[in-house]
This record gives structure tokens, C-alpha cells and sequence, in this order.
């Protein structure tokens, strides 16, 4: 149980880790793409004042325009109707005097004047090119505007998704609260089976440890975290605290015990490989008498000939296989 909250533990971390990772990537496209928005709106309101003020351009030389033509008007108006009063009153001046010659010059000079006066109306000067100009730039600044706004209408989409929690996000989610609530679910379980078989463990542990200690210690438990306790004069100690013969004892009878209680339906064998390189001669004899009283099938997996010598000596029945390579 230990072990697989441990790797949970650690799967946790490493999606977290990968989960923020992950965060952290899209905050910063996020971060970038406000920027760039926040260049875009300010060009479109620059854009906004230069169309205004060309349009303010345009109004002010549109109407200088019309103000010279009205005057235009008006001054030809009253050109010609002068014109053609001093035309009419010459010629009958001088068709009552009976001189042709004079009238034709005073009918051609009159017509000169004429021209002249047209010749002096406004034509197109400084101030219509200038309008034209105004009218163009007006234009491809409008047309840039409208692409700005384009611009800044896809960053606000793309902005309105970097916003939300991405799929790889939400999954990496899921797979952290689903870790979280395996956790939880073996700690319960953990709980309701220790609930369940902590005095028939606790029995057989103690059982077992009284035979391979020799009676040296015969009470121990096991707590709901998983953690041993062994009663020496009187106190409960953790095994790391005894020597290390002894502690080798300890953690072989919880796993006889253990399996003795899980399996206890099944009549499975033991095996044990090398798991008495840590014992001294007494102890190994001790363990091997305490073992032979079991009914079950033993394997003992070994590079030493400590077992077999000690076996014979107490006269414990046992079939030797000797594997070489």
C-alpha cells in the first residue's frame, strides 16, 4: 500500500508539474497576443485621428472651393450684364451717329473683355490638388483601418481560446484527480482491510516472531499506516532499532505472516532467495526449525552451503539441487 501511494504520489507531481507547464505555455501566448492587441488598437485610434483630420481637411478645402466659385459666379454675373449694358448703350450711341467702323471695334472690344473676364475665373489650382489629395489619402488610410480592424478582430478569437483551459490541460486534469482519488480509495481500503484482519495479523506476526526470535520477542503489531512495532521491556520499538539480525528476523515473519493470512485459503509455497545473508549460524538455525514446522512447500534459493550443513545437522528433512552455469 505504501509503494503505491508512493508512485502515485509521484505520478501526481510529475502531472502537475506537466499541468503547469502546460498553464504557463498558454499564459504566455496569452500575454504575447494581449501585447500585439494592444499595438493594433492603439495604430486604429492614430488611424481614427488621421481620418478625422483629413476629413477635417477636406470639409475646410471643399468649402474654400465653393466660396471662390460663388464669388466667381457673381463677379462674371455682373461682368457681363455691365458688358452687355455698355455693349448696347455704345451701339446705340453710335448707330444713332450713323459710325459703323466704331461700332464693329466697340462690338469686338467688347468681346475681348469678355474673354479676358473668363480668362480671369478660377481654374483649377493648389487648393483642388489639394483636395484630391486629401480625398486619396483618406482613402488608403480607411482601407488600412479596415485591415487593422480585421487584425484585431482574429487576435480578440484567438485570445477569447488561449483563454480558456486547453483539451491537454483538462486531461492532464483528470488524470491528476483520478490519481488523487485512487489514493484515496487504497487508503480506505487499506483502512477497512487492516480494520478487518489487524488482530488475526497482528496474532500471526507475533506467532512468527516468537519462533525465529525464539521467544527472544513474541509481540508485535502492525498500525493502520503499515509500520511495525515490536514489545521489548515493555515499550513498543521500531525493528530498525534492534540489530540487524535480528531485524532481518522480524521483516521475514511479517512476510510469513502476511501470507499466511492472505493465502490462507490457498495452500501456497514459500520462497526465499538469499534471505539469510544477514543471519549469523544460531539465528539460521533457529529459522530454519521454525520454518520446518510449517506444512508448506519451502524454496530456498541460496549460493551458500551454510543451509544445507545446518539442515543436516538438525536433521531436517530437505532435496538438494545444485544449479552450476
Amino acid at each position: 500500500v505504501s509503494l503505491a501511494q508512493k508512485n502515485l504520489s509521484i505520478r501526481k507531481r510529475e502531472l502537475t508539474a506537466e499541468q503547469k507547464e502546460c498553464t504557463e505555455k498558454r499564459e504566455r501566448a496569452l500575454n504575447q497576443k494581449q501585447v500585439e492587441l494592444g499595438v493594433l488598437q492603439e495604430h486604429a485610434k492614430e488611424l481614427s485621428n488621421q481620418i478625422q483630420a483629413f476629413e477635417g481637411q477636406q470639409q475646410e478645402l471643399e468649402a474654400r472651393i465653393s466660396s471662390r466659385r460663388q464669388k466667381a459666379r457673381t463677379a462674371l454675373k455682373w461682368g457681363m450684364t455691365v458688358i452687355f449694358a455698355l455693349l448696347i448703350l455704345i451701339i446705340g450711341i453710335l448707330a444713332c451717329l450713323k459710325m459703323l467702323l466704331p461700332v464693329v471695334a466697340t462690338f469686338f472690344g467688347i468681346i475681348v473683355l469678355m474673354g479676358l473676364l473668363y480668362i480671369w475665373l478660377p481654374r483649377k489650382d493648389e487648393t483642388e490638388e489639394l483636395l484630391q489629395h486629401a480625398k486619396m489619402m483618406l482613402v488608403q488610410i480607411k482601407e488600412h483601418l479596415q485591415e487593422n480592424e480585421n487584425e484585431i478582430v482574429n487576435l480578440q478569437e484567438e485570445i477569447t481560446e488561449l483563454q480558456k483551459v486547453s483539451l491537454k490541460e483538462l486531461e492532464l486534469q483528470q488524470n491528476i484527480e483520478a490519481i488523487a482519488l485512487a489514493k484515496q480509495q487504497i487508503e480506505e481500503l487499506s483502512e477497512e482491510y487492516y480494520m478487518e484482519m489487524a488482530d488475526e495479523l497482528n496474532a500471526e506476526i507475533s506467532k512468527w516472531i516468537s519462533l525465529l526470535t525464539k521467544g527472544t520477542y513474541d509481540s508485535a503489531r502492525l498500525d493502520k499506516n503499515g509500520r511495525l512495532w515490536i514489545l521489548a521491556d515493555n515499550k513498543e520499538v521500531s525493528p530498525e532499532s534492534l540489530s540487524r539480525g535480528t531485524l532481518e528476523q522480524i521483516y521475514l515473519a511479517l512476510r510469513l505472516a502476511a501470507g499466511s493470512v492472505i493465502m490462507k485459503e490457498e495452500d501456497m509455497p514459500i520462497f526465499l532467495d538469499e534471505a539469510f545473508a544477514m543471519y549469523d549460524d544460531v539465528r539460521l538455525a533457529e529459522t530454519l526449525k521454525a520454518l520446518a514446522q510449517t506444512k508448506k512447500q519451502i524454496f530456498i534459493f541460496t549460493c551458500q552451503k551454510r543451509e544445507s550443513v545446518i539442515l543436516r545437522q538438525e536433521a531436517i528433512a530437505y532435496h538438494a539441487v545444485d544449479m552450476e552455469y
